[in-house]
This record gives structure tokens, sequence and C-alpha cells, in this order.
């Protein structure tokens, strides 16, 4: 809705459906949420692609969470005396127990985390929005489990004859 209007709009983001989103996909949907209030709805729709919606949902929750920490920095530095570590209630854990490819722990993951500055934190606050947004089974309120998603077809990959690993290499490519 838009802050001033009190208008409903929406924005069309056309993600491909074979590959990952595109840095400019994430940027459309951040600037669509900028300047929005933290209360402020976000519906995905996505005809099919189940994991396309779920991706749309993953990176507006993210910016939801980015947002609500703003707000809490703001409230710290304006209001003598709050304490920011009784702001901090995320206690989220991933499930040890899960196999190493369910719990996101691909090599790319691992590089990544150890060139962000507070690379584990940064991951462990992408699982749990990942797990919100996976289906009841795994304990989400979506209808996609992203990351078993990416393990299970990882897996599926591994186990095609060549002919079909070029094929859908060049299709996750394009």
């Amino acid at each position: 809705r838009s802050p001033t209007t009190k208008q409903w709009y929406q924005r069309r983001v056309p993600v491909c459906n074979s590959a990952a989103p595109l840095p400019a996909d994430f940027d459309i949907i951040c600037k669509t949420l900028v300047g929005t209030a933290i209360n402020t709805p976000v519906i995905v729709n996505d005809q099919v692609g189940l994991s396309r919606a779920t991706t749309g949902c993953v990176i507006a929750c993210l910016f939801k969470e980015f947002q609500i920490s703003a707000s809490f920095e703001g409230l710290v530095e304006t209001v003598p005396g709050v304490n920011a570590a009784l702001l901090k209630t995320d206690r989220y854990v991933m499930n040890p127990e899960k196999d190493t490819l369910f719990r996101g722990e691909f090599d790319v993951v691992k590089e990544l985390m150890g060139k962000l500055k507070d690379g584990p934190g940064a991951k462990n606050n992408a699982d749990k929005i990942i797990d919100l947004n996976g289906t009841p089974k795994t304990g989400g309120t979506g209808i996609k489990q992203l990351r078993e998603n990416i393990a299970e077809s990882k897996l599926s990959y591994e186990i095609m004859d060549d002919a079909a690993q070029a094929f859908l290499k060049t299709k996750i490519m394009d």
C-alpha cells in the first residue's frame, strides 16, 4: 500500500523459473518495500512456481527483518537507558540432526560466511527466514522448503547420466 494515498499497488517481478533470482529481482522487491511501515502486509502470488513465490516471501521477510532491526537501533539511540540486549529476542537454532545439505551447508555458502562480517549470524538469520517460509511439516507457514528443494535437486543431478546433466547445466546457466 502506498503510505501517502493508502491505495494498494502491485509490482511485477519477472523471476526465471529454473534459475536463481537475479540481483535486479532483489532490487525490485526492496525498492517496492522501502518507505513502507513495518506492519505493511506483503502479498506474494505466483501462478505456478512454488519456489519463486517462496523465494519472494523470503526476500520480503528478510527486508522486514532489517526494517525491524533498524527501528530497534533508532529506539536504542533516542531513548536513554534502553538496553539493546533486551531487544534481541531471536534464539533460532538450526536442528543439528539434519544432514549438512538440508542445513544449507553448501560450499558456496561456507565461502560466503567466511568473507562476511558475522557470516554465521547472517546465515542463521537467513536459515530462520527460510524455515519460517517452509512447509508446516518443517515448522514453517509456507508451501516450499527452499533449502531442502536445493538439496534434493543437487542429489537428483548427481545421479543423472551425463547427457541429462549437460542439458540441466545448460538450463541452469541460462
